[in-house]
């Protein structure tokens, strides 16, 4: 049996959703004794800030040991390219007769505008030709060069649909759930309890991953605000290392302080170590995702995923990513409309045990080594053609 040789080009070894994605996927796939899994050792989240000198330097490199592969497999997210990578990377796979993969993780649509115009007057004109600019600079920069994959790979029905609309072939497109982590329940830990002075009796939900407004954690805290005193929250995650939520998680704790919630609520920050914050999440009763539904119903949630792997009762916002998950398998308790009063009457009134159930059958049966697999199957289907 012939080995398929994958580079993968991706954010790898750093603090990225999208790295522990991939890495658990290629692990998985170790299993898939034809395929033979390498990472491109410079990071997208590198290159995006080097300058054409510095990249031109990278991509040399890049061509010398994509010469030696099969396929070349990129996976995208809007922020990882800000110039022409992925036009330069898909270019020359295809001049060295490779096949090219994309995974993407957000939808175009999140950041794709397409220009209109609004009016006659000079200033509307003017507005329209600064539009129509970003619209051309996003097209060379995303939209375009993912065109050429010979294969992409989605998570959910919206961002098909998307593609679709902007052109690319259906039969180019496959969509794949995301997978569940699977983690060590090994580690105990008692911070958040001990933080949260617990007591028989007391409710525990929290929220988890990188604190940001899409996430909804101030709806969190409002809905803490009209439960019994005996329920907590625990936000576990910090800010983002690349992000720029400082000013929003200022708004939280003055938010805690204003309604004297410092007894009930804990803020862990950032947690490095994937294990104690896995543990952390099984401290808890209750995992809450009250996202923001226009952001979330183009992207998938890692976060959500390790609920499942830590066997979590869930309750989330209606997203439309949510509610196609939730389609395939009920696991998620879905609030009838993104309301911060809605989430607590479902939190109130939530069966932990049994959907604590509903969550780890999923996980068992949808693992990363599970689903790199039958991933691997896009590999060969590929190489047939």
């Amino acid at each position: 049996m012939k080995t398929i040789k994958v580079l993968h080009l991706t954010t790898h070894n750093e603090e990225c959703g999208i790295a522990r994605y991939q890495e658990q996927f290629v692990e998985g796939m170790k299993a898939a004794s034809d395929i033979e899994n390498v990472f491109f050792d410079v990071s997208p989240n590198i290159t995006r800030f080097m300058t054409k000198k510095e990249y031109s330097a990278v991509l040399k490199r890049f061509y010398s040991q994509l010469r030696q592969f099969d396929i070349l497999h990129i996976q995208h997210e809007l922020s990882f390219y800000k110039h022409k990578e992925l036009k330069s990377v898909i270019s020359l796979a295809h001049k060295l007769n490779k096949k090219v993969i994309v995974t993407i993780h957000t939808s175009l649509d999140v950041e794709y505008k397409k220009a209109k115009l609004e009016g006659i007057s000079a200033s509307s004109l003017k507005d329209y030709l600064r539009s129509l600019k970003s619209q051309k600079k996003f097209e060379d920069i995303h939209l375009n060069p993912l065109k050429q994959a010979d294969m992409v790979i989605v998570h959910n029905i919206n961002t098909k649909k998307s593609l679709i609309s902007h052109g690319f072939r259906a039969g180019k497109i496959r969509q794949i759930r995301h997978p569940v982590p699977r983690v060590s329940f090994k580690l105990k830990t008692n911070y958040i309890k001990r933080s949260l002075d617990y007591k028989a009796g007391d409710i525990i939900f929290c929220t988890v991953g990188f604190v940001s407004k899409t996430k909804g954690v101030d709806q969190a805290l409002k809905a803490l605000t009209i439960l019994p005193d005996n329920y907590k929250l625990a936000i576990i995650g910090g800010l983002h290392p690349r992000g720029n939520d400082k000013g929003f998680l200022e708004e939280l704790k003055a938010y805690i302080k204003k309604h004297e919630l410092d007894q009930r609520v804990v803020i862990t920050g950032y947690v490095e170590d994937d294990d104690r914050l896995n543990a952390f999440v099984r401290e808890c009763d209750i995992c809450v995702y009250p996202y923001d539904s226009k952001y979330y119903s183009y992207v998938s949630s890692g976060a959500l995923h390790m609920a499942i792997a830590n066997h979590k009762a869930t309750i989330a916002y209606p997203t439309d990513t949510f509610e196609e998950l939730n389609k395939e398998e009920p696991i998620i308790v879905l609030c009838d409309h993104p309301d911060y009063i809605e989430l607590a009457n479902k939190i109130k009134k939530i069966n932990i045990k049994k959907q604590a159930k509903a969550t780890e059958k999923y996980a068992i049966r949808h693992t990363y080594d599970k689903e790199a697999i039958e991933f691997a199957d896009f590999y060969r289907q590929l190489m047939s053609k």
